[in-house]
């Protein structure tokens, strides 16, 4: 029996998606009149936004522990 039509795809890898698009981002900036301060100040930028998330986040589940340990 033949089987026509038929995709296969490979199992999806978001690590790899994501840096190969860093790359392109990457070399995107590096390829406008961006200068390069403006280029690390953007990523360290990102950097910051991405741990002040996770300390709201860290603090908000911390506070809840207490709250319920309180309560216990």
């Amino acid at each position: 029996m033949q089987q026509y039509g038929m995709i296969v795809m490979e199992p999806f890898n978001y690590t790899e998606y994501s840096l190969e698009s860093l790359n392109d981002w990457v070399h995107d900036a590096m390829n406008t009149d961006a200068t390069p301060e403006q280029i690390v100040k953007t990523i360290i930028d990102a950097l910051q936004e991405n741990v002040d998330y996770h300390m709201e986040q860290m603090n908000k589940n911390a506070y809840t522990i207490a709250l319920l340990k309180k309560n216990v």
